[in-house]
Formats: structure tokens, sequence, C-alpha cells
């Protein structure tokens, strides 16, 4: 996912499930052949460092991006607990009846808010179990989960967020004023 909320086709290892830790320094091999594309290319290798010496890195996505029955108030509130601000992201939001659903495009503001979960990653499975997403960030669920840009704070940062794909856009009903509080 892109800085302006496109997809681009990527491939990506994944270690399988029963193998999965939660951080395992990176070998001396890895990190050399790492260290020396990230100074070709002129990037910190400060982070990588830290990693090589066994300092578990801080994740850079510490967030969720909720717009609809995850905010506070709503009726799927309960599900996300811990600290709430008020947030926007790029995108459009589309009504679907009993909910809404986000679709990343370049253009529109859908207003929401950012939630910073005391456990994140039990937050996303709980999450990803709601909104019918594939755990792995897959395209097969009916959201996708996937990290987006948002305004919080008067700052940018990222977000775990639910989208819908853009191809579906089209055919939805649009909620104009980017607010599922405010949708009619």
């Amino acid at each position: 996912m892109l800085a302006d909320g496109s997809a681009v086709a990527a491939f990506t290892y994944v270690v399988c499930s029963p193998l999965r830790e939660d951080f395992v320094p990176p070998d001396e091999a890895y990190a050399s052949v790492c260290r020396r594309g990230r100074q070709m290319l002129g990037l910190d290798t400060s982070a990588l460092e830290r990693a090589a010496q066994g300092h578990h890195p801080q994740t850079l996505v510490r967030g969720v991006f909720v717009y609809g029955t995850l905010l506070s108030g709503e009726r799927r509130a309960a599900a996300l607990t811990g600290a709430v601000r008020p947030a926007s992201a790029t995108g459009m939001l589309v009504d679907l009846g009993s909910f809404p659903a986000l679709i990343p495009t370049g253009e529109g503001r859908v207003e929401g808010e950012y939630v910073v979960p005391e456990d994140l990653p039990e937050t996303l499975k709980e999450l990803d179990m709601i909104e019918g997403a594939d755990p792995n960030c897959g395209t097969d669920g009916f959201y996708r989960r996937t990290v987006l840009w948002v305004e919080v704070d008067g700052g940018r940062r990222p977000a775990w967020a639910y989208v819908q794909s853009d191809r579906q856009a089209g055919h939805l009903p649009r909620i104009r004023s980017g607010s599922w509080r405010n949708r009619y």
C-alpha cells in the first residue's frame, strides 16, 4: 500500500504460523546484506544495527483507524479499547446499510478515530474476525486490513484500517460527508 492509499503488487516472504516468534534478530550474514543495500541507497542503518544486537524493534504502526461501527459510542465500540483521538484519512466512505466501508482513493476525507490499543496484536486478531478480514492481510476477506496514513493530533501517522477494494467504488452509494455519524 502506497502513502496515497493505492495498492501495488508485491512479493514477500512470511514465516509459517507454527514457526513464528515475536522477534528474531537477523543473523550476521543477512544483516550484512541489508546493511550494504541500505548504505548503497544512502539509508539509515541504525534500526538494523539495533535489531542485529538483539534489541526488539518498536513497531511503526501502533494504532488502528476506525470510521464506522467501531467508533466510540457505536455498536461494536467495546471490541476496541485504548486511547482514542479524532482522526481522518484520505478516501471515500460508502454505505453498506448497517455499516460503512472505506475505499482508499487519492481524494476525499473519511472522518474517524485513531485508537492505540494496549495489546495491538491481540486487538488485530479480534478485529480481523469481526471485519471478516484475512489475518495475513490478503484479499480473501470481506475487508482487507492495510496501513493508511491518517491525520491525527496535527500530524500524519500510519494506522491499521479495514478497507474495501476501489474496484467496488462505482457500485456503492457514497457517504458524501465522509462521516458515518453524519451520513444523513
